[in-house]
């Protein structure tokens, strides 16, 4: 991620106690970021995607 105007873009680690896509969904909400995810159902589900489709 990176600020408008930053110089150097960030990592941004967000552990949780599971892999539920509620959780990316809370930290991503109002974000406009460039993000790359395994092929994990709580990600497929976040963004209305499913596993080879």
């Amino acid at each position: 991620m990176t600020a408008q105007g930053a110089e150097r873009a960030i990592v941004l680690y967000d552990c949780q106690p599971g892999r539920n896509g509620q959780y990316a969904r809370d930290v991503l909400e109002g974000w406009r970021v460039t993000l790359v995810v395994d092929g994990d159902a709580g990600y497929q589900a976040l963004f209305g995607k499913r596993p080879g489709g």
